[in-house]
């Protein structure tokens, strides 16, 4: 009698896989028949079971009806609102089990770079409606498909640009953490234009000994790409490393000596470790090489102005007893300030209404006057 049950117990497993395996087949002919609801039914139920599980046949046929149910608009109406997401796993899982298969090369070739695609276009559709996190989401899905593309054609190109959007997007997105992820895969890649925006995430992150690493690698893989010396000048700058920011300027100007923006930033730094003259100088070299440009006018006209207010508050502090000492600093502040005022006016000609400049005017004027 044991031997006869066991036997019985055999022959239901026997049938039972059999059944699932049927599964498998009728779901395919449900779906040549259109048959979707069925489909979807008779594949849901075959790649749940233990005997049909483990077949490459099952989860290629799976991917098949659901790349089929959102191609034909029925996500909703089958209750299937991730067909594509699911389509894409099931493929992928047929050739986990079997990377030879028989559709195999269709898959690798055709399925995944057509659900790719579709992830690629719903991400920009939702880009261009403002809707950055599904549209992040989307491509995040689409940059899945490609390495699992890419795992069976190691002979694929990496993907700078859609990496690059992909990090746009995280941006936009707010998935910071990610975002820092895909730039350190472009600067991986060599990627120019990484660096100095990764520098800057981990210099707002806090992080200074990251981003001047970083920087220091896209130095060396581009000594002449101005925007990784402007990081590097801001970050030392931001840090009050002014040296070393100052000595980035003149790698810049070594590229760029004709750009009088930069002469303005050097100034700027001598301004803020105390050197007014030197800064007065670089100022000078930014106006030889354009004259009439606002900034410059600015720079030069607030410099001097504030030359002469460190001048009054000396004529200030002296001692009434010290007549003589006094009025050669108020002679010496009124020629300041009367130079600053030439500048500043001419910069308040090329654009009138900036506050920066309208205050010292009024301020210059008063003193003049006394």
């Amino acid at each position: 009698m044991k031997k006869v049950f066991l036997f019985c117990s055999f022959v239901i497993l026997l049938n039972t896989a059999f059944a699932q395996k049927a599964k498998v087949n009728s779901a395919w002919n449900y779906l040549k028949y259109e048959e979707y609801d069925k489909a979807k039914a008779a594949i849901d139920e075959a790649s749940a079971d233990e005997s049909s599980i483990g077949l490459w046949k099952t989860w290629y046929y799976k991917g098949l009806i659901y790349q089929e149910i959102h191609e034909k608009n029925k996500d909703k109406e089958l209750n299937a609102p991730n067909a594509l997401n699911t389509a894409f796993e099931a493929y992928k899982k047929s050739l986990d089990i079997d990377p030879k298969h028989d559709y195999a090369d269709e898959v690798i070739k055709a399925r995944m770079p057509q659900i790719m695609q579709t992830f690629a276009d719903s991400a920009m559709a939702q880009y261009s409606r403002k809707v950055f996190s599904n549209a992040y989401e989307n491509f995040k899905t689409r940059m899945n498909i490609y390495d699992a593309i890419k795992k069976y054609v190691p002979a694929m190109p990496i993907d700078t640009n859609a990496t690059y959007n992909a990090a746009l997007l995280a941006d936009k997105a707010g998935k910071e953490t990610e975002s820092v992820q895909y730039y350190s895969q472009l600067t991986a890649m060599n990627y120019k234009d990484a660096f100095a925006t990764l520098a800057y995430k981990y210099c707002k992150a806090k992080d200074t000994t990251k981003a001047i690493s970083t920087l220091d690698a896209g130095y060396k893989a581009f000594p002449n790409d101005i925007n990784i010396i402007y990081a590097f000048i801001n970050i030392y700058s931001a840090s009050g490393k002014f040296d070393k920011a100052a000595d980035k300027i003149n790698d810049a100007i070594k590229i760029a000596p004709n750009n009088e923006m930069l002469y303005v930033v050097k100034g700027g730094l001598m301004e803020h470790q105390g050197k007014d003259k030197e800064a007065e100088d670089e100022y000078n070299k930014a106006l030889g090489l354009n004259p009439n440009n606002f900034e410059v006018l600015k720079s030069i006209g607030l410099n001097i102005y504030n030359q002469g207010v460190k001048v009054n508050k000396q004529a200030n502090d002296t001692p009434a007893e010290k007549q003589a000492e006094y009025d050669v600093l108020i002679k010496k502040r009124n020629e300041l300030l009367e130079k600053a005022l030439t500048y500043l006016d001419k910069a308040n000609q090329i654009k009138s209404g900036d506050e920066e400049i309208a205050r010292p005017m009024m301020r210059v004027k008063g003193l003049l006057k006394k």
